[in-house]
C-alpha cells in the first residue's frame, strides 16, 4: 500500500502535577513542605528517515499522543520527564498546519476579558510560515479543510526534525512556595498542557529526473533499464500505480536521481485518470524526461503527445515547463518510429530529441549523458 498524503492530530503530553507534601521524620515532626515537581510532558517530533519511501504508518496511526508527565512525590521527588514521541517520515515529507476548528460560542457562558483569558496550548506558538523551492498552496486540494493551510516544514535530508508538538512543563510542588510568611503552603501547580493541533503531511519525492509521458509510453522500463528499481511492467494502461524513485550509477561513481510517476493524460490537470494524486511528486525535480512513444501503436500522434503533456503541465503548474527539457523518443524499435521521429522534429523545433528503445537497450548511453548532464547544470 502506498500512501504519500495524510492528516495526523498531535497530542504533546502533558506536565505532571506538583505535589503537596511535608516532611514527618523521627525529631524532626514539622520538616516543613518537600512536595516534589512533575516531570515535562513528551514533545511530538518528526524525524526524517531515507529508508522509508511513503506515509503508510501515519495512515494506520494517525493520532499521534506523547506520553505526559510523571507528578512530583514527597521528600522533594521531582517527576520523571516523559519521553518524546519520535515519529519517522521519509524524505520529502512537507508539513502543512491545520487551522484550528473555531469553538462554537456558549450563549450561557459568561464574556471574558483578554486580561481574564488564560493561554491555552493553541496559543502557543512553535511554527511558523516558511518558503520552500517548488512548492505552493494547497488550493487546488479537493478537500476544502486543507485550503487554508499554512506550510510549516519541509523535510529534505536524512535525520533532520521537525517540533510538532511541545510537552506541558511540570508544576511546581509546594516546597517552591514556602516563605517567611507562608512556612506550610499547601497548594502546587498543576502541569501545563502539552499543544494540540492538526496537521497534513505530504510526500513529495525528491529526484533530480522526473519522467513525463502517456501510460505505455515506456517510463517503468526505462527505469528499469538504467537502475536497479523494478517497478511493475505490463502492456496495459497505468500498469504504474505509484511513484518509483531510482538511482544511476556513472562510471565516475557520481550519480542521479530518477522519478517515474504514473502516466498522464488528457485532463489530468483536472483529476482526469489518476489525476493530480501524483503529479506533486516531479514538483521537485530539477529537469523533466518528455518518454514519447514515436511508433504512434496507441493511436495517437507523437508531436501530438508532447504538445498536450506540455500544456497539462502548464494547467497544474506554470513553473514546471519552465524547467529542463530532455525529449526521449522511445520505441524506435518499430517500423513506423523512423518516420514518424522525422515529422516530429518538422512539428517541435529547436529541441534535441534522444532516438532510443528502452525495451532493447538502445540509446540509453545517451540517456544517461544527458540525464548527468542536466543534474550537473541545474545541481
Amino acid at each position: 500500500m502506498f500512501v504519500d498524503s495524510v492528516k495526523v492530530y498531535v497530542e504533546a503530553g502533558n506536565g505532571g502535577r506538583g505535589c503537596v507534601a511535608f516532611l514527618r521524620e523521627a525529631f524532626r515532626p514539622k520538616g516543613g513542605p518537600c512536595g516534589g515537581n512533575g516531570g515535562k510532558g513528551g514533545d511530538v517530533i518528526l524525524e526524517a528517515d531515507v529508508n522509508l519511501n511513503n506515509l503508510v504508518n501515519q495512515h494506520y496511526q494517525p493520532h499521534l499522543r506523547a506520553a505526559g508527565g510523571i507528578p512530583g512525590g514527597g521528600k522533594s521527588k521531582d517527576g520523571k520527564n516523559a519521553d518524546d514521541l519520535i515519529v519517522k517520515v521519509p524524505c520529502g515529507t512537507l508539513i502543512w498546519k491545520l487551522p484550528a476548528p473555531e469553538p462554537e460560542p456558549d450563549e450561557f457562558e459568561a464574556e471574558e476579558s483578554d486580561s481574564d483569558k488564560k493561554p491555552t496550548p493553541q496559543d502557543i506558538v512553535l511554527h511558523t510560515e516558511i518558503e520552500s523551492e517548488s512548492v505552493d498552496d494547497l488550493r487546488h486540494h479537493e478537500d476544502p479543510s486543507l485550503r487554508e493551510a499554512i506550510l510549516v516544514g519541509d523535510m529534505t535530508e536524512h535525520g533532520q526534525r521537525f517540533l510538532l508538538g511541545k510537552g506541558g512543563r511540570g508544576g511546581l510542588g509546594n516546597r517552591n512556595f514556602a516563605t517567611a510568611r507562608n512556612q506550610i503552603p499547601r497548594f502546587a501547580q498543576p502541569g501545563e498542557a502539552g499543544t494540540q493541533d492538526q496537521f497534513y503531511l505530504e510526500l513529495r519525492s525528491i529526484a533530480e529526473i522526473g519522467f513525463v509521458g502517456y501510460p505505455n509510453a515506456g517510463k517503468s522500463t526505462l527505469l528499469s533499464a538504467l537502475s536497479r528499481a523494478r517497478p511493475k511492467i505490463a502492456d496495459y494502461p497505468f500498469t504504474t500505480l505509484t511513484p518509483h524513485i531510482g538511482i544511476i550509477e556513472h562510471d565516475d561513481y557520481t550519480r542521479t536521481t530518477i522519478c517515474d510517476i504514473p502516466g498522464i493524460i488528457e485532463g489530468a490537470h483536472e483529476n482526469a485518470g489518476l489525476g493530480y494524486a501524483f503529479l506533486r511528486h516531479i514538483k521537485r525535480c530539477k529537469a523533466l524526461a518528455y518518454l514519447i512513444d514515436m511508433s504512434g501503436m496507441e493511436g495517437r500522434k507523437p508531436w501530438d503527445d508532447y504538445r498536450q503533456l506540455r500544456q497539462e503541465l502548464k494547467e497544474y503548474d506554470s513553473n514546471l515547463i519552465k524547467r529542463k527539457t530532455i525529449i526521449l523518443a522511445n520505441k524506435m524499435d518499430e517500423a513506423d518510429a523512423p518516420e514518424n521521429l522525422k515529422r516530429f522534429k518538422e512539428e517541435i523545433k529547436r529541441v534535441r530529441v534522444i532516438p532510443m528503445s528502452a525495451a532493447f537497450d538502445q540509446g540509453l548511453e545517451d540517456v544517461k549523458k544527458a540525464f548527468k548532464k542536466a543534474a550537473a547544470k541545474v545541481g
